[in-house]
């Protein structure tokens, strides 16, 4: 799910950047009607401010999307904190000789649960440094950009060779052939994510070919699964036809549109915590199963998964099923990762809050308010 999601992300944040350019119009419009526009053309300064706002943003979101759902989000996938318990025994001075051997030793049993290092954000990252550094927030940050890059050029050339009409599900296909055909690319991603640092290349870190034999099929199931927690709420948010101006529509038009928007929203949620979320949780699982026994994990996880784990060397797969994978990822981690991704959101909204307040005043007092004011009543107008 994290190749996936971020894929998504990221274009995105080049989608959300391209349409800020072309809504703020920073070339001069053509006049019509024989009114002059109601916006000059911006300095060279102006232009530089806003542009250098807006790639910088798109630099700051990527980056910290990185961190928090890739890196921290996929160490809360695979942690499985560890219980220790300490026996005790102490010979029982009251004990008289007519006691048992056993009734005369008192047995202290201490139980020491481990507190989950990616319970809070915070507390991750510092973690990340104490396994290597600063930039260990960004670990593995270039094979997932070489990974998004292929990923997303397969899946064109791909959809493109497909005969099927546009809209058909070409791209969905294309999508899904270029995870599994990157697999093993993705599950090396996975290691270098939770492990200690290597000394290999992240190439040579590439997984056998029974990795692509083991996780085929989980793959496709995982982007199934996100593109589908995706397309339904968007499929039943086409269909309630909600594309008329606001400012056409009544007031209880108002009020029923927001419910459906509403109702569209929670179901989008419902889509992503309940459809796509574990299907990504137990691939990624899966891929953690076969870390090499050379490498060390950062966070701690039982990499028998409880004894259902076979190693190869005695004929297994080497890999946990993905039924398996999703048991043992109890309730208590499940509401931990709940809770991170609603954390992810809040600052992913934060962070769009703050661009367009920042953008706003840039234009406010580059244009000015009277037209900027002049343009939104043309803008209402068209």
């Amino acid at each position: 799910m994290h190749g996936q999601l971020l894929n998504h992300f990221a274009k995105r944040s080049v989608q959300m950047a391209t349409d800020s350019f072309n809504q703020q119009s920073l070339e001069q419009p053509q006049p019509h009607d024989g009114h002059e526009p109601a916006i000059g053309k911006l300095p060279k300064m102006g232009v530089a401010v806003i542009g250098s706002t807006i790639i910088g943003f798109v630099l700051m979101l990527t980056l910290i999307r990185y961190t928090l759902w890739g890196v921290i989000g996929t160490l809360a996938m695979v942690e499985q904190p560890q219980t220790t318990y300490i026996v005790k025994e102490e010979k029982n001075k009251k004990a008289d000789d007519q006691v048992t051997a056993e009734e005369a030793i008192d047995t202290d049993v201490l139980v020491i649960k481990q507190k989950p290092v990616t319970s809070k954000i915070r507390a991750t990252i510092q973690h990340l440094h104490a396994h290597g550094g600063f930039l260990a927030r960004w670990r593995g940050l270039v094979p997932f950009a070489f990974y998004t890059v292929l990923q997303s050029f397969t899946a064109q050339f791909i959809g493109h060779l497909i005969p099927l009409p546009h809209g058909c599900g070409a791209s969905v296909i294309g999508s899904v052939l270029s995870s599994v055909l990157l697999l093993r690319l993705g599950t090396a991603w996975v290691h270098i994510v939770i492990s200690e640092p290597s000394t290999k290349s992240w190439f040579r870190r590439l997984p056998t070919t029974q990795a692509f034999k083991v996780l085929w099929l989980p793959t496709v199931i995982t982007d199934l699964a996100v593109h589908l927690s995706a397309m339904i709420p968007m499929t039943i948010l086409l269909a309630c036809r909600m594309h008329q101006p606001p400012e056409t529509l009544e007031h209880r038009e108002i009020t029923i549109a927001a419910s459906k928007l509403f109702a569209v929203l929670v179901l989008g949620l419902v889509c992503f915590f309940g459809l796509a979320v574990p299907c990504g949780i137990a691939l990624t699982r899966m891929q953690a199963s076969m870390l090499p026994e050379e490498h060390e994990s950062i966070v701690p996880f039982d990499r028998t998964f409880g004894g259902r784990l076979v190693p190869e060397i005695i004929g297994g797969s080497g890999a946990v099923g993905m039924k398996e994978a999703w048991q043992t990822f109890d309730r208590s981690a499940r509401l931990r990762f709940v809770k991170l991704a609603i954390k992810f959101g809040a600052i992913d909204l934060m962070l769009h809050m703050l661009f367009f307040v920042t953008v706003g005043f840039q234009l406010y007092y580059l244009i000015g308010p009277e037209k900027l004011q002049q343009i939104a009543h043309e803008h209402r107008k068209a």
